[in-house]
C-alpha cells in the first residue's frame, strides 16, 4: 500500500505529500496491529480456559490465577525498538531534524517530529500518543508471547502426566488380565482333572456292573 501511495506521488511532489503517505501507511499498519493484538488476546483467553479445564480433569489446580499474579509482578514492558526512545537509541545518536525557513529567510533546525506534524496536520501530542500506544502494544505482544509459551509448556506437562497415567492404567490392566488368564488356566486344569477322575470312576463302575451281570448270568444258568 505504501508503495502504491509513493508511486502516485509525482517526482516534483513536496516532501509533505510523501510524509502524509508514510503517516497514512503507519496508521493503516497500526490498525492491523491492534486487530492482531485483539485476536491474540482472545486466543490467549481460549487457551487459558482450555488449560484450566484440562488441569481440572487431571486434578491439578487452575493456572489462571497464577498467571495473573505472574503478569502483575512483571516489570513494565520494554519500548518498541527503533522509535527513538532511550532504551533503544544509540548513546551518540543525533536527533533527526528537518529544515524550516522562518519569515526572516534563515534556515534553522527543527525536530523531525515537529516537521512531520506541520506537514501532515497531526499534532505533536497525537504523534506522541501514537508512539506510546505502539510501545504499549509491543510490550503486550511480548507479554502475550511469553504467556503463550507458558500455556504450551503447561499443556505439554498436562499431556505428559496424562500419558503417564494412561501407561500406568495399561500396565495395571495387563497385570489384571494376566492374573485372570492364570486363574482361568488353573480353573481349566482343575476341571480337566475332575473330569478325568469322573471318567475313571465311571469306567470302574461299568466294569463292576459287567462283572456282576456276568456273575448273575452264570448263577442263573447253573
Amino acid at each position: 500500500r505504501l508503495e502504491q501511495q509513493m508511486a502516485a506521488v509525482s517526482d516534483g511532489a513536496s516532501t509533505a505529500a510523501l510524509i502524509k503517505a508514510v503517516m497514512a501507511n503507519a496508521r493503516f499498519n497500526f490498525g492491523k496491529l491492534k486487530n492482531t493484538l485483539d485476536q491474540v488476546t482472545d486466543y490467549i483467553a481460549q487457551l487459558r480456559n482450555l488449560t484450566d479445564r484440562h488441569c481440572g480433569q487431571a486434578g491439578l489446580p487452575a493456572m489462571s490465577a497464577r498467571w495473573d499474579q505472574w503478569a502483575k509482578a512483571r516489570p513494565e514492558p520494554l519500548p518498541m525498538p527503533g522509535l527513538g526512545n532511550g532504551a533503544n537509541t544509540p548513546p551518540n545518536a543525533a536527533t533527526p531534524t528537518a529544515p524550516s525557513s522562518p519569515a526572516g529567510g534563515a534556515t534553522s533546525p527543527v525536530p523531525a517530529t515537529a516537521a512531520v506534524a506541520a506537514a501532515t496536520g497531526v499534532s505533536t501530542a497525537q504523534l506522541a500518543a501514537a508512539k506510546s500506544e505502539l510501545e504499549t502494544a509491543n510490550g503486550r505482544i511480548k507479554l502475550l508471547q511469553e504467556e503463550l509459551d507458558n500455556v504450551r509448556e503447561h499443556l505439554r506437562e498436562a499431556r505428559r502426566e496424562r500419558d503417564d497415567e494412561v501407561a500406568k492404567l495399561r500396565a495395571e490392566h495387563r497385570e489384571e488380565v494376566e492374573r485372570l488368564r492364570s486363574g482361568a488356566d488353573d480353573e481349566r486344569k482343575t476341571q480337566h482333572r475332575e473330569i478325568e477322575t469322573l471318567r475313571a470312576e465311571l469306567a470302574a463302575a461299568r466294569r463292576d456292573a459287567d462283572e456282576q451281570l456276568s456273575s448273575m448270568r452264570r448263577q442263573h444258568g447253573d
